[in-house]
């Protein structure tokens, strides 16, 4: 009895106990299917992602190739586009060459692939490597069909102007005298050259010795310089081409010592046509009492065959020098032509005359003035030269050779800042150091020009000049030791304004270069 109800209690706890533990099974099998379950799932879905990414790597891979392929074609069009156009880059700022594919520096530190990579691979001025497939022509290597022809036909016909401006420059005639009597002087035999005259019947006499027309000697000294130049700047660009044939070098370098060449000979040719017209003091005109010679005619078929050397080159090449890396600053192009033209305005403005009168009466028909001597030209056309030592004031004289050494100085720096100004367009250095000198140019020409209308519109001497040629024509020299010397009446003429102008135009480029933002 005793045991039997001491044995009832434990049966329920055991009951209990056992379903319990029932129930923990059946929770860790349930666990174990769902847990299969989601990993079922969780394979599938990363399988089916798996899938997925394969797919879009593949379209990933298409549109990448598509892509790439789409901006090689966008690219060679854009080559054969500007290939076509003149001056492209310069006018309009984008560049002439769009970038090729830049080679990956990182490439070249595998030494087994570095000899492959210099074949494969052109290094431009700078440093940048670039893949020598899919350069336009005008940045290949080593010129090509049309660049290596034209570069072959400019040293041809420079080698040639060379040659002849190194004649021209030799003592040979220029201009030989006629059996012509003009005036009572007759220049039969007689030969000039730019450094002597001599020959005939009259003594010979050197260019630099030359005291009775120095007219005349400024124009021999002007022809000479500007052959020799001609001559220094073709065998330049000879030397230059040949560079440029071996894989050196670029085409802008060319064409600006071809043209420097060409102007340089032009001026010499036009300086001799103008002397072969222009009264010479007291002497007849080459043009009744001789004719043109062999140191003309050598100078003139230089230039044409400077000419020829040059249109070769630009015709090929359409102005589109290379190599172009960036997009180019117009401001640049616009600042160089400004100061072309200012440099051109300097050059005529040193030889014109800056103020003159007209009298109209009978023995002077008008007078002019220029910073090297004042012209009498008399009714009948011929001409009477007296220098700066004529008027016999020193205020005078030194006012007009101050004003001349600044106004030649003006021309030098304006000279320096836009040969300075064509590597600007790349160089960030240049182009400060073209500022710098277009600088130097506005102080120069302020002094020069101010100095200038100081002598045009005050007396320089003030002594008394009763009885003499000055009583009757204001202006020219009196020929007494610290006598009137002034300019009443006097027009100003291109010698002062072009001078004026130029400053202006300088003073405005440079302003305007510092403005606009820089690239």
């Amino acid at each position: 009895m005793a045991s039997s109800r001491n044995r009832s209690p434990s049966s329920p706890s055991t009951e209990s106990s056992y379903e319990s533990q029932q129930d923990q099974c059946q929770q860790q099998e349930s666990y174990r299917t769902e847990h299969l379950e989601t990993q079922a799932r969780s394979d599938s879905d990363m399988q089916k992602a798996a899938r997925q990414h394969r797919a879009g790597s593949s379209v990933h891979h298409s549109e990448s190739g598509e892509r790439s392929q789409l901006l090689t074609e966008r690219y060679r069009h854009r080559v054969e586009k500007a290939s076509s156009v003149w001056l492209s880059g310069i006018l309009n700022g984008h560049s002439y060459a769009p970038r090729p594919k830049k080679v990956d520096e990182a490439e070249l530190s595998d030494t087994a692939k570095e000899e492959l990579l210099k074949e494969r691979t052109y290094t431009i001025p700078r440093g940048y490597k670039y893949y020598v497939d899919g350069l336009p022509p005008v940045l290949s290597p080593v010129p090509q069909n049309g660049f290596r022809t034209a570069l072959i036909i400019h040293m041809i016909f420079f080698g040639i102007a060379f040659v002849f401006t190194l004649a021209a420059a030799c003592p040979i005639p220029w201009y030989r005298g006629r059996n012509v009597d003009v005036g009572g002087v007759n220049y039969n035999d007689r030969l000039f050259s730019l450094w002597i005259a001599e020959g005939g019947k009259y003594p010979a006499i050197r260019v630099y010795a030359m005291k009775h027309c120095l007219l005349e000697k400024q124009f021999y000294q002007s022809i000479a310089v500007s052959t020799i130049l001609g001559c220094v700047l073709s065998f330049l660009s000879f030397l230059i081409s040949g560079a440029r044939l071996s894989g050196r070098t670029s085409y802008g370098w060319i064409l600006l010592f071809s043209f420097l060449a060409f102007a340089w000979t032009l001026c010499g040719n036009a300086m001799s046509i103008s002397m072969y017209y222009s009264s010479r003091c007291n002497a007849p005109r080459f043009s009744n009492t001789a004719s043109l010679a062999a140191g003309f005619v050598l100078s003139l078929l230089a230039w044409i065959f400077q000419l020829g050397g040059l249109l070769a080159v630009v015709l090929v090449t359409k102005l589109n020098v290379g190599p172009v890396l960036k997009q180019l600053r117009v401001m640049d192009t616009y600042y160089m032509a400004l100061l072309c033209v200012s440099l051109l305005f300097l050059c005529v403005a040193n030889a014109g005359t800056v103020w003159k009168r007209s009298f109209n009466t009978r023995d002077v028909s008008v007078v002019r003035v220029t910073y090297w001597h004042t012209e009498l030209i008399m009714p009948n056309g011929t001409s009477l030269y007296y220098s700066r030592g004529h008027y016999r004031c020193s205020a005078y004289s030194k006012r007009m050779k101050a004003s001349i050494s600044f106004l030649i100085l003006s021309s030098i720096a304006l000279f320096m800042a836009a040969v300075l100004a064509i590597p600007a367009f790349l160089a960030r250095g240049c182009r400060i150091a073209s500022i710098v000198f277009s600088v130097i140019t506005l102080v120069f020409l302020l002094i020069s020009w101010v100095t200038a209308v100081a002598v045009r519109y005050r007396n320089s001497c003030i002594g008394a000049v009763n009885g003499t040629m000055y009583q009757y024509y204001p202006g020219v020299p009196s020929g007494i030791h610290n006598g009137l010397t002034s300019f009443p009446g006097y027009g100003v003429q291109e010698g002062l304004v072009l001078p004026i102008v130029a400053w202006v135009i300088v003073l405005g480029a440079t302003v305007l270069n510092l403005r606009v933002p820089w690239i």
